[in-house]
């Protein structure tokens, strides 16, 4: 599976092309896309750096909880009619403990690939919040919530300070990017 992901009118458009993988699917008309930090760190490359003032804040200074309903097995929070945040959590293969942030967005009509996903600056704020769980759901460890925090400083801090290490062939992992976001 391939994304590419452009900037258009503050909006990040993400395109979804070639074999799709188990972290996106298509069911009941949504498109459920299981986020991994990965995923995080694509979107803040294709921002400009206007937005990760604003992703700071909203991270440090302006942080506020997300009010997530609580339906079945899973947290939901509505973003606008067509999409939403889902937090699950529960037993994961390497741990006991684990946590799942997906984005949801209304596709009526199955297709698969999905059609363009469209993200605005505030939406990727609270997608962003939601791996900060400080309220700390059923069955959650507190140190993912903690480990993601600190990721998602330190790749704000590398797309402000050195744009350059970002860029290129190869991606930052999530380690190069825990160990050169904060110096």
């Amino acid at each position: 599976m391939k994304k590419a992901i452009s900037l258009e009118n503050s909006e990040l458009e993400i395109k979804v092309t070639g074999k799709v993988r188990q972290s996106l699917r298509v069911i009941k008309g949504w498109t459920d896309w299981m986020l991994s930090m990965d995923d995080i760190r694509d979107m803040v490359i294709a921002i400009d750096n206007s937005m990760v003032d604003q992703l700071f804040k909203s991270l440090t200074v302006n942080f506020k909880k997300i009010d997530f309903s609580i339906v079945n097995d899973r947290e939901e929070c509505s973003l606008s009619k067509e999409k939403k945040i889902v937090r699950r959590a529960g037993p994961g293969l390497q741990r006991k403990e684990y946590q799942t942030i997906a984005i949801f967005i209304k596709n009526e009509s199955n297709q698969c690939p999905p059609p363009p996903i469209k993200i605005n600056l505030d939406e990727l704020s609270k997608i962003m919040i939601a791996f900060v769980t400080l309220d700390k759901p059923k069955e959650y460890c507190i140190k993912d919530s903690l480990r993601n925090y600190q990721y998602l400083l330190s790749i704000l801090w590398m797309k402000k300070t050195d744009e350059k290490l970002l860029k290129g062939q190869r991606k930052l992992s999530a380690r190069d990017i825990f160990r050169l976001g904060i110096p």
